[in-house]
């Protein structure tokens, strides 16, 4: 029995589920060239690596992340960004916008399987995790983007480098209050801080 829970969880592990839903056919949206000019139109993108654009009468044009600024589709505010991973660019989810934005990315080509030691699975466990995919921090006036961790000890010491001058945000970290679950939260405390700073002065 505990050998054929181990195969289904490894099945599962390496079926590649996606947590970011991708739309599989052509969707109003509109997107943003180089020199910032709004194009509207039908779109659709894949992989977060490619961008189809679809003109009112017909015609189809196909772009990488480096020949637009970005595009937005079903409501959702897509960026393009250099990641330093690739060496490249690639589509960016934009969650919050602020004094902070926070970022997310889907990795659908680098996978990574850890193993460790569970009881629930007589005694060896699993579990796959796209490399890069993940929430990323962007600071005000800067090209780079800064990987989130998922771990909870590195992610205190993530907000204690990053967010320190917010006592509040500070004390929360130190009680534990946020986690990878929670980091929309944290970027909007942070940002009303920010806010309130601006309009102090």
């Amino acid at each position: 029995m505990k050998r054929i829970i181990t195969l289904c969880l490894l099945f599962l592990a390496l079926s590649g589920l996606k947590s970011f839903a991708q739309p599989k056919c052509y969707i109003n949206g509109y997107y943003l060239t180089l020199q910032g000019d709004t194009v509207v139109g039908e779109l659709h993108f894949k992989d977060m690596m490619y961008l189809k654009y679809k003109s009112p009468d017909g015609r189809e044009k196909k772009f990488s992340p480096s020949d637009v600024k970005g595009f937005t589709i079903q409501g959702k505010e897509y960026a393009s960004w250099f990641m330093e991973q690739y060496n490249t660019k690639r589509f960016f989810r934009i969650e919050v916008r602020g004094y902070y934005s926070l970022l997310s990315f889907e990795d659908y080509h680098s996978q990574q399987t850890t193993f460790f030691n569970g009881t629930s699975t007589g005694g060896i466990g699993f579990y796959a995790d796209n490399n890069y995919s993940g929430y990323y921090l962007q600071k005000p006036g800067s090209d780079f983007l800064l990987p989130i961790p998922k771990i909870m000890e590195k992610l205190r010491k993530f907000i204690t480098e990053h967010f320190a001058d917010d006592p509040v945000i500070m004390k929360k970290a130190e009680e534990g209050t946020y986690s990878v679950d929670s980091i929309f939260q944290l970027f909007r405390e942070y940002n009303e801080y920010q806010d309130k700073l601006i309009l102090n002065k």
